[in-house]
């Protein structure tokens, strides 16, 4: 007991020293990487529990950043707000570098840069538009988010969606009157002189979109098609972007994702498919496979052969764990079809 709490002890002080260290190095490094399994070796974390501590920690330099340039009648008054909420997030979405290495469901915008951040909101620090966030809403009834086709029906043929755009002014009607955008504005004032110019880009030729659209006030309703009908199988993931015309340097002003799942299609009679030999794989990566089964399919069997060397012992050998870290030969899926009268 006495050995375990020591030791908890000593990575607990460690831990509150990288914390006091944090800032001080990203304050002076030109591009943000962050990777707490370098700081502590034997220790590795993913998803939110690491990434929600570090978007917080970069909002935080940047609020603090922001606060130490506000003069002193500004620091004095109760209703004056260091940044709105979407000129932030604004700043950091187009400020984020993009991994290519990391697959782009497990990234979203990719790795935050603090730097970046901050020069987007000094550079942009005039344009009131930045205030008011443009929303979009796809008029489906399975998601509104996004355009998603998951099933083989809707990836085999080209689906045309309706898409809903909206500058998002105030959340209720009675607080119109209380709302104050930068410049002063009121928000009656804001939806009386909103204009922007969009220009619409597609990421790639399969998604089309109109290359540009007058955004008012009473927001605009756009067609986006969708042809996934020559893609090969597996997750394709792309993006029709919105700029400003008048001001293209403050980066995307929002962004629709497309996310299209093509399955490999199992032809009748097949009793077994292979998915690929010398799978290899690094640590946390992962390989998405979609099959349609054949007609008559009840279940599937998974078989993984490992034929490898292994340096483990022969009484070891049951270890499943000694076993399941690389797979050099076929992984083969069986299908057993089951005939109803």
């Amino acid at each position: 007991m006495y050995v375990v709490g020591k030791h908890f002890l000593i990575r607990f002080l460690a831990f509150l020293l990288f914390l006091c260290l944090l800032p001080y190095v990203l304050l002076r490094t030109h591009t943000f990487y962050f990777a707490i399994a370098s700081c502590f070796p034997g220790f590795s974390e993913i998803g939110t529990s690491m990434s929600s501590p570090n978007a917080c920690g970069c909002f935080t330099l940047l609020l603090s950043g922001l606060k130490q340039m506000q003069t002193d009648s500004q620091r004095a008054d109760k209703n004056s707000f260091i940044v709105s909420p979407p000129r932030l997030r604004l700043a950091v979405e187009n400020a984020c570098k993009f991994v290519k290495e990391v697959d782009v469901l497990g990234q979203n915008n990719g790795l935050i840069q603090v730097e970046k951040a901050w020069n987007h909101l000094q550079a942009n620090k005039e344009d009131i538009s930045l205030d008011i966030p443009i929303r979009f809403q796809v008029m489906s009834r399975r998601f509104s988010r996004g355009i998603y086709l998951r099933q083989p029906s809707e990836s085999a043929v080209s689906s045309t969606f309706k898409v809903d755009i909206q500058p998002q002014f105030s959340l209720l009607p009675e607080e119109e009157k209380e709302v104050v955008y930068h410049g002063g504005r009121t928000v009656q004032q804001a939806k009386i002189s909103y204009e922007m110019r969009l220009s619409l880009e597609s990421s790639c030729d399969w998604i089309t979109a109109p290359s540009k659209v007058l955004l008012v006030q009473s927001g605009k309703l756009i067609s986006v098609q969708v042809d996934p009908t020559k893609l090969c199988p597996g997750v394709h993931v792309e993006f029709i972007r919105a700029y400003d015309e008048n001001n293209r340097q403050k980066g995307c002003v929002f962004k629709i994702p497309v996310t299209v799942v093509r399955p490999e299609v199992i032809a009748p009679l097949v009793v077994a498919h292979s998915l690929g030999t010398n799978l290899a794989l690094p640590p946390t990566e992962r390989i998405r496979r979609f099959l349609v089964p054949p007609p008559g399919c009840s279940f599937i069997d998974v078989v993984v052969n490992d034929r490898r060397v292994s340096c483990a012992s022969e009484e070891q050998s049951d270890d499943s764990s000694t076993r399941m870290v690389r797979c050099d030969k076929p992984l083969y899926t069986c299908f057993h079809t089951s005939i109803h009268p």
